[in-house]
């Protein structure tokens, strides 16, 4: 868990590519673990789908799948505001590539962690 604070705390604000900032917004982290044996298809997969969003869905400021540990995977993302991410969860061309190719190969439902952005 150590590692993924300081890889969500790199992404989230050293990135200097990715420095847009504002109030509204969010952040989440998903978190896969991968069937054993089935990493090279939800890789596939993964690069996949990050591709499609960052084409696709302009509310994303960044999305990027990460390999952890014991087939651990984890998706870094940032959107402009919550209304691109619910646009995200909804985005036809996501959702097939998510049921086709992403949830065949999970041992468990993804947990994912909702971010919201420090203000002053």
């Amino acid at each position: 868990m150590k590692y993924l604070s300081i890889l969500v705390f790199f992404v989230f604000s050293a990135s200097p590519g990715f420095s847009y900032s504002d109030c509204k917004e969010v952040g989440f982290v998903a978190i896969f673990d991968v069937e054993p044996g089935e990493e090279e298809k939800f890789e596939k997969g993964a690069l996949k789908l990050a591709a499609n969003v960052n084409a696709l869905e302009p509310g994303t400021i960044f999305y990027a799948p990460y390999r952890g540990e014991g087939g651990k995977y984890y998706f870094m993302e940032r959107y402009i505001d919550l209304a691109a991410r619910k646009e995200h969860a909804q985005h036809p061309s996501i959702l097939k590539i998510f049921e086709s190719i992403i949830s065949p190969t999970l041992a468990t439902a993804p947990i994912v962690v909702s971010l919201d952005r420090l203000c002053d």
